[in-house]
């Protein structure tokens, strides 16, 4: 009698704490000002460079925030970054660079740390293959403060 009461005790924290992390985490998405989502089709790159994933960049300037990009990869495999371009220089978003590997569905969250700048998904291949994705989206989420 003892276990069960033991077992049904941890099951019911188990289900409870999960409940108590989406009430958090749904506070604070209610109080974000903007979104804004952009998504592309196949595209490749045989680059090296960094180079930008045509049709995933966010404007208006985008005040600090997260970030999420996925992407299906077809193909290769490739290093992905988000980055705010300043006219002095290219800040990249936290935590850098996040490798995708195909054939997959892939996602990863990063933090711009700049302030009311348009920002950018910027990929290059990993390996000799030609890395492809079918397709590609990028969701950011700000609040407001950019005038």
């Amino acid at each position: 009698m003892k276990l069960k009461l033991a077992v049904t005790g941890a099951v019911a924290v188990l289900l409870a704490v999960p409940v108590v992390v989406l009430a958090t985490t749904n506070e604070h998405i209610e109080s974000a000002d903007f979104q804004k989502y952009v998504s592309t089709g196949s595209q490749q790159t045989d680059s090296k460079n960094w180079t930008s994933v045509p049709g995933l960049t966010i404007t208006p300037p985008v005040l600090h925030g997260t970030v999420a990009v996925s992407a299906q990869m077809t193909r290769g495999r490739a290093n992905f970054r988000v980055v705010a371009k300043l006219p002095s220089k290219t800040v990249v978003a936290l935590p850098g660079r996040v490798q995708f590997d195909a054939p997959a569905s892939n996602a990863f969250t990063f933090f711009n740390t700049q302030n009311c700048v348009p920002v950018t998904v910027e990929w290059k291949k990993v390996g000799n293959v030609r890395a492809t994705l079918a397709k590609a989206s990028m969701h950011a989420i700000w609040e407001n403060g950019c005038g």
